[in-house]
């Protein structure tokens, strides 16, 4: 239980940083906690069954996060199970990371940034394009939970040099067809910067940071010409744009519908054994957020920062008493 209550302790500190920030305002098209009531029973149990059978052993660490976003839906499991499922992520975080709780950084285990800085600098531009392009891309297929499909990890520090690693992966095939495809399974962006900045337990860049350098990987091979750079954001920059044709009459309770589609499949991407059921996502059509964004914010602006860090952490840990 102990460690489950630093885990809850971190997240009320971690989110009420996020919250402070603003960024309830900033959250499209709707705040996942008025997603959870809606799909909570049917995700519990295949959250429950995904993590006694070893399906969630690869994900990154961030994505893990995202499932402890949801974690108020087991209050339909017995308090042992609750613990259990924690309990596992937290196994599964401490394997990947080096600090699974990310209290000074959130440096992933056996990731060695040397390795990435031995080929040539090429178009940083180019690549900052393509980042903001897939950072739009996993806004629309994951929309207010975008870590399930990426991992940010860092900061690094290598000859005094200080680099942030940007990983797309999974990219080949997703779990609807209105998503595009790419040619490719990960895209890996090494960004040297200047300044400071922190990511958090749900991976969450934090700080005010200038981009130097940049570096491109295609499934861990360096990106060393223009005219493959150009290559790789034509492609990307298509995608995008078709995804958003695709998604152009999308209604509030359409991203509902494929965010749920989109949780679900990741908790076994290799069978799809896990999928909402016809009624689920029947229900989902009539989906409408039902928080007003203003009073929220304002709520969360007059509260004393360590009040909100409190509140949070205790109705985390709540769950588990």
């Amino acid at each position: 239980m102990l460690e489950i209550e630093k885990l809850c302790n971190k997240i009320g500190k971690d989110l009420a940083v996020v919250q402070k920030s603003g960024a309830i305002d900033s959250q499209w098209p709707f705040i996942i906690s008025e997603l959870e009531p809606s799909i909570d029973k049917e995700f519990i149990y295949c959250l429950k069954d995904s993590t006694l059978s070893n399906k969630l052993d690869d994900q990154y660490p961030s994505a893990l996060s995202q499932y402890i976003l949801l974690i108020h839906s087991a209050k339909y499991l017995d308090l042992e199970d609750r613990k259990a499922i924690v309990n596992k992520i937290i196994e599964l975080q401490k394997q990947k990371r080096k600090d699974y709780l990310c209290i000074d950084n959130n440096q992933l285990i056996n990731f060695d940034i040397y390795k990435y800085l031995l080929q040539n600098n090429i178009d940083n531009s180019k690549i900052k394009l393509i980042s903001s392009l897939l950072f739009s891309f996993y806004e629309k297929i994951y929309p207010t939970l975008m870590r399930l499909g990426y991992e940010f990890h860092g900061p690094y520090v290598f000859n005094n040099r200080k680099y942030i690693v940007k990983e797309y992966y999974d990219m080949i095939g997703y779990y609807n067809q209105d998503i595009p495809s790419f040619p490719w399974k990960n895209l890996k962006i090494i960004e040297e910067y200047e300044g400071d900045l922190v990511i958090d337990y749900f991976g969450h860049i934090l700080g005010e940071y200038s981009i130097k350098n940049a570096y491109l990987f295609i499934d861990d091979n360096p990106i060393n010409t223009n005219e493959k750079l150009n290559e790789i954001y034509n492609t990307t920059q298509q995608n995008y744009l078709k995804l958003l044709t695709n998604q152009k009459n999308y209604s509030i309770s359409d991203y509902a519908i494929i965010l749920t589609n989109g949780i679900f499949w990741t908790l076994d991407k290799k069978s799809r054994k896990y999928n909402p059921s016809s009624e689920l996502l029947e229900k989902l059509k009539d989906f409408k957020p039902y928080f007003s964004r203003e009073k929220l914010s304002k709520s969360i602006q007059e509260k004393l920062f360590t009040d909100l860090e409190n509140s949070i952490a205790d109705s985390f840990l709540k769950i588990f008493q």
